[in-house]
């Protein structure tokens, strides 16, 4: 087997591990990277968490269990929320924030302030 193609292999045994979910494609920008991506609140609940409880976790840091911790609780409130304050969405948006500070290494296309800023001149309650 190549080489160039083991890690596009990984990522089609981890999307049969998941059942066929999410979606194998080259990264943005980089036509050398290839990424899987698994998307949807019942998607991450049902597959990744389960994946991660049984594989990850118990081999990882106590600070990436408290940030695994973190992500689970902001699915959880996503997952039982329909419709949020503009107050609730605000808490969530700083949960995310406080999670991934620095957005996957790249810089954030807007700071906290200004996302609440936008959330505070929108009226999402109606």
């Amino acid at each position: 087997m190549e080489a160039a193609r083991l890690p596009l292999n990984i990522l089609r045994n981890l999307k049969i591990l998941f059942y066929n979910k999410g979606q194998i494609s080259k990264k943005s920008g980089s036509s050398n990277v290839w990424v899987y991506t698994l998307k949807g609140i019942k998607n991450l609940n049902k597959y990744l968490i389960p994946f991660f409880i049984q594989y990850v976790i118990p081999y990882s840091s106590k600070y990436k269990n408290k940030e695994f911790d973190k992500f689970i609780f902001i699915l959880e409130k996503l997952r039982k929320t329909s419709k949020f304050e503009k107050e609730e969405f605000i808490d969530i948006v700083k949960l995310v924030y406080d999670l991934n500070p620095e957005g996957k290494g790249k810089k954030r296309k807007r700071t906290l302030s200004e996302v609440i800023d936008i959330i505070e001149q929108k009226n999402i309650n109606k």
